[in-house]
This record gives structure tokens, C-alpha cells and sequence, in this order.
């Protein structure tokens, strides 16, 4: 009994650390997560209107960055809010996007990904027309590691 006492105890901080969400959930019902092949992060559950819009406008890559970036997660925290978006491909897909860094993610290396959802729930009407996305308002974040 003893010896599983102690087997638990080693155990479970090691299960514990391995942790890691395999996404996150805002309460739109939008989901962040890694790939399936761990070469980008998608955005899913977009409302149809909205990606609809993605798929047939192109957007620069600073409005998709104000809508939906990943960036890598800086060791001091207090840099985290200057911290740069990561460059890369954007692409509406099916019901989803996905985005694919032009380096790729690095081993042993944290990053956070940020949709600002706020924008989701305006009318796409005014989202496109405007050509304006804003980076303020209400966002969900998604951290992982590679």
C-alpha cells in the first residue's frame, strides 16, 4: 500500500505537467486549436456569414492579423503586450481558418493564439463595407507548445 502511495505521488505531477487543453472554447461557440499535423492553428465554428466574406475577399495580411493572430509567448510577460504577430498564410477553408506560420513553430517553444471575437458578432454587412477590423473588444486565447 505503501509503495502505491508513492508511485501515485510521482505519477500524477507528471501527468499533471503533460497537460495541455487540446483547445479552447469561447462562449460563441468558436474553437481554437492546433492542427491535426501540427503545422498551424485553426479557428472553427466562424458563423457562415462572416467566412463566406473571408472566402471570396481578399484581406491583407494586417487585417488578418486584427481579427485572428498567434504569436509566440515571450519568457518576461510583461512584453507579451508588444509582442508581434507571427507572419504567415491565412486561408478560409471549408468551415474554417487556418493559419500556417511562414518559419513554422519551434521546438520547446510556448505560443498563444488570439481571436477577437467582439468582431464576429457585428453584422458582416458593416465588418466589409468598413474594411476595418479592430483589434479592441473581447477576445478568447489558446496557448500551446510545440
Amino acid at each position: 500500500m505503501k509503495k502505491v502511495f508513492h508511485l501515485m505521488l510521482f505519477i500524477f505531477p507528471i501527468l499533471y505537467a503533460c497537460k495541455q487543453s487540446a483547445k479552447e472554447t469561447s462562449d460563441t461557440g468558436i474553437v481554437i486549436q492546433v492542427s491535426a499535423d501540427s503545422t498551424g492553428v485553426e479557428l472553427h465554428n466562424i458563423p457562415s456569414f462572416i467566412l463566406n466574406n473571408f472566402k471570396t475577399d481578399s484581406l491583407a495580411q494586417h487585417k488578418w492579423k486584427s481579427f485572428f493572430a498567434v504569436y509566440e509567448d515571450p519568457k518576461d510577460s510583461e512584453l507579451r503586450d508588444i509582442q508581434s504577430p507571427l507572419k504567415g498564410t491565412y486561408t478560409a477553408k471549408d468551415s474554417l481558418i487556418i493559419f500556417i506560420p511562414h518559419a513554422g513553430f519551434k521546438k520547446n517553444q510556448k505560443y498563444f493564439a488570439e481571436c477577437y471575437t467582439k468582431e464576429i458578432l457585428l453584422k458582416s454587412q458593416n465588418l466589409f463595407e468598413s474594411k476595418k477590423l479592430m483589434s479592441s473588444g473581447g477576445f478568447i486565447e489558446y496557448k500551446f507548445q510545440f
